[in-house]
């Protein structure tokens, strides 16, 4: 949310009585504080000036503060709790909103005794959440999670629905920036239901404007577009510049992104023309972060600069870890284009010490957990609901067996009666027993002849596992072609939707591990259907290129098997390995391959859409990288990632399948592929394995 427009909101969340509910100026209120007594209202007073002050005047905050001050001293003076509150969470945003989060962050824990003498969730929701976004603009993620979910804690207990909104958005953005982009669209969406039943049209904005930037980080250009002008609509409805500032740094910076800097330049010169005038932060950072990197994409190196500089000297002033080691790897870049290689490396130096302090995967981690934590903290409250139904049940159980107890005398009389009729139902058991036994002889005979057809169906699925494998990479061409790899297949059944495939044309070697639709016999047939196909674009029609081999194997696919709009078909990555130029062309689909060069991991580009009939069925792209000897490619399916297990019984996940890769990486292959097996196997446990998996990894 915009930082500048947080503020306007604050007055809204303290409700509206007495002095607060009226538009007063500044000069009226200084009138009205000249005159006024040492009493609560000269307090309110002094909070509605800092906030008037603030909001009119522009960098006022020497002014703001002296007003703050002065509000606190009198009300502790006066034992005032409410207004002493007011006036220190006053502070806390507006120092917050101009970069000053230490001076925010002291206004605003001094406040929290005085929500716990006043007994308030709501001012408690309001400090805990303040908190939460100056720990989370300083980069210290984990410790604005914690504050979020305190806050989240009590917008519950309130069941305030712009405070649900609220805690849901800034959730949101600790995920966005942690790049938990499904957590985030999650938490972002929650928000706009809330603002929506609300009828908040402002806040409604910033969450449209908050996916979009969501689905930005995800490349979904058209879903980021959709967003951007939903909140762009809102916005100029109800004439809020700087929010229709930031719908203009956003558009801009898609078609930025979709390789159009000119268009980009466009939109970032409008919303600079407001950030430049406004108080927000926030915005002003990135238009000058954005403007400076369209720039020098343009090759307009001196504009460029003047942006980045700008950038550097605003961003370090604010102590903004994140958007400084940005404008510093941009000045990197433009000194280096400059053959200025000093400086060059001098701000190249600086932007990686902060970029390895920001490194978040302990924080990732953390967040998991907090998110975890919460959700025990949920489940125990359902827990104790639970018990004290137990409890009453309990009452009524002793009640109902008083009754059971008066009632023995007439139970034992009915057992007198039915004892009559226990020799004639034993009589009638032994003749019953006889047709059993019967029934049983001739149950035997089916036992057997359904154990013989499944024995028959096994051997037959047991010899197509052999014809499977004898269509796969053979392990000697692999050794020879590759001899530094490893492959870890294991399916799910005796045969497999998964494949690795591996042939040599023309001094190239193509390798491929892919998904197809299903697993087991179904899957099976795939996989036997697609190698088929494999080998005929590359051995009969000659296609050379991984892109086209791709367009070749679906157009096969869709004239054989899509007839009946079934979506048949295979995720997979193909790659096309040429070890006299060290050069390797591929292509990908739905499924990326993991490259690791110099201890540092890359997921690689992929098309987001199968080799078969999808929703999207436009041409395969050709990627192309050069590597170097010690170099690692990994390409898997989405078994290993999918597995159920561990502690908690959740997903393996694909963040902790590449970090395992990472630190494994410099093993030998034998050596990795034995701590993969191992690693899943213990994870997965006594569960059920869900999906077939294959992992094949390349040491140049």
């Amino acid at each position: 949310m915009p930082k500048h427009l947080i503020l306007l909101l604050v007055y809204f969340f303290f409700g509206s009585s007495g002095l607060f509910a009226q538009n007063r100026t500044v000069d009226s209120l200084k009138k009205a504080l000249n005159i006024s007594k040492n009493d609560t209202n000269k307090v309110k007073l002094l909070n509605a000036l800092s906030y008037e002050v603030y909001v009119s005047t522009e960098k006022s905050t020497d002014e703001v503060k002296n007003y703050i001050d002065s509000a606190i001293a009198l009300s502790e003076k006066l034992n005032y709790l409410k207004g002493n509150l007011r006036a220190r969470f006053n502070a806390g945003n507006i120092f917050s909103n101009t970069g000053k989060n230490d001076i925010a962050k002291k206004y605003l824990n001094d406040a929290l005794p005085l929500c716990e003498k006043l007994k308030s969730d709501d001012d408690f929701f309001r400090i805990l959440n303040t908190l939460g976004k100056c720990y989370n603009e300083e980069g210290n993620y984990k410790q604005g999670a914690e504050y979020y979910y305190k806050a989240l804690h009590y917008a519950e207990k309130t069941t305030n629905k712009r405070f649900l909104a609220t805690s849901y958005n800034s959730l949101g953005n600790i995920f966005s920036t942690q790049k938990e982009y499904a957590k985030a669209i999650h938490y972002f969406s929650k928000a706009l239901r809330y603002n929506t039943e609300a009828d908040d049209k402002l806040k409604m904005s910033f969450n449209y404007l908050n996916l979009g930037n969501t689905y930005s980080s995800l490349n979904r250009y058209d879903s980021a577009i959709y967003f951007y002008n939903k909140a762009l609509g809102i916005q100029t409805k109800q004439k809020n510049i700087v929010g229709q500032a930031y719908s203009y740094n956003n558009i801009g910076f898609i078609y930025f992104k979709k390789n159009e800097p000119s268009a980009a330049l466009d939109y970032y010169k409008r919303a600079y023309a407001i950030a430049k005038s406004s108080e927000d932060a926030d915005l002003y950072s990135s238009v000058l972060l954005r403007m400076g990197s369209a720039y020098l994409k343009m090759n307009n190196i001196e504009e460029a600069l003047k942006y980045y500089t700008e950038a550097e000297d605003y961003t370090r002033k604010a102590k903004w870890t994140s958007e400084l080691s940005e404008a510093l790897a941009g000045l990197s870049k433009i000194y280096r284009l400059k053959a200025d290689y000093k400086k060059a490396l001098d701000y190249y130096t600086e932007h990686k010490v902060i970029k390895d302090s920001m490194n978040n995967a302990e924080v990732g981690k953390k967040l998991s957990s907090l998110e975890y934590n919460y959700q025990i903290e949920q489940d125990k409250k359902i827990t104790e609901l639970e018990n004290e139904k137990t409890r009453l049940k309990h009452e009524e159980e002793v009640n109902r067996q008083r009754i059971i107890i008066w009632s023995i005398s007439i139970f034992l009389l009915v057992v007198f009666v039915l004892s009559i009729f226990i020799y004639k139902a034993y009589k009638q058991k032994e003749a019953a027993n006889k047709i059993i036994s019967s029934q049983k002889s001739e149950m035997e005979k089916q036992k057997n002849i359904v154990e013989e057809k499944q024995k028959e169906i096994l051997d037959s699925i047991n010899y197509a596992k052999r014809i499977q494998y004898a269509l796969l990479a053979h392990s000697d061409f692999l050794q020879t072609a590759l001899p530094q790899h490893f492959i870890l297949f294991k399916p799910k059944d005796i045969v497999s939707g998964d494949f690795y495939w591996a042939i040599e044309h023309n001094h190239l070697i193509y390798v491929a591990v892919c998904d197809c639709t299903g697993h087991g016999v179904p899957g099976a047939f795939m996989s036997v259907l697609n190698i088929g196909f494999l080998n005929e674009a590359i051995k009969e029609k000659n296609i050379t290129q991984p892109n086209e081999i791709f367009n070749y194997v679906r157009k096969k696919l869709i004239e054989n098997l899509s007839q009946e709009e079934q979506k048949d078909g295979m995720d997979g990555v193909l790659i096309c390995i040429d070890k006299q130029n060290k050069k390797i062309n591929y292509s990908a689909a739905n499924n990326a391959p993991v490259f690791i060069n110099n201890h540092t991991l890359q997921e690689l580009d992929k098309d987001k859409m199968p080799v078969g009939k999808g929703i999207i069925e436009k041409p395969f792209t050709l990627y192309s990288f050069n590597y170097k000897e010690g170099d690692m490619l990994y390409i898997y399916t989405d078994g290993y990632a999918d597995q159920f297990g561990g502690p908690k019984g959740k997903k393996f996940k694909y963040r902790q399948l590449n970090d395992l890769l990472l630190k494994l990486h410099s093993q030998t292959a034998l050596q990795q592929r034995n701590e993969l097996e191992q690693t899943i196997a213990s994870w997965k446990g006594e569960l059920e394995q869900v999906d077939d998996l294959c992992i094949m990894g390349i040491k140049f």
